[in-house]
């Protein structure tokens, strides 16, 4: 079954709560019924990834980068778990199928594993949150 994991999902639900706003990661605990060790762990990969940026010191917390509301649900998965594959033969690069120079179906997953990536690259953030407005005020 292709899923989403649940952490990738998680960090989705973390960034519907940012609208040019800091956050702490209590309150995000709070606002989202998250435990505070996930909530730690994928700010913490959202970060690395330059999606949120920290503030640091006694009024410290995280912040939206600037270009956050061109943020996609791509840029979110790749985040948390790394490239988009549906296959292993999907990711960019990989050499390593000794099936590779005769599989007939790479093609066909190739088409998929775009058809999915184009999708999650058009959902931005700003249009989960402007439509849940009322989940984030």
């Amino acid at each position: 079954m292709l899923k989403i994991t649940r952490l990738a999902d998680y960090s989705v639900l973390i960034l519907c709560c940012f609208q040019n706003k800091k956050l702490t990661a209590k309150s995000i605990s709070n606002i989202t019924g998250l435990g505070l060790p996930t909530v730690n762990k994928i700010l913490s990969l959202l970060v690395k990834a330059k999606i949120l940026l920290p503030l640091r010191g006694t009024n410290g917390g995280y912040f939206p980068s600037s270009n956050f509301k061109d943020i996609s649900i791509k840029d979110i998965i790749e985040a948390i778990e790394g490239p988009v594959a549906i296959t292993k033969c999907s990711e960019e690069n990989d050499r390593n199928c000794n099936l590779l120079d005769s599989c007939i179906t790479k093609n066909v997953w190739t088409k998929v594993n775009n058809s999915v990536t184009k999708t999650l690259e058009d959902i931005k953030i700003n249009d989960i949150t402007e439509k849940n407005r009322s989940f984030i005020d």
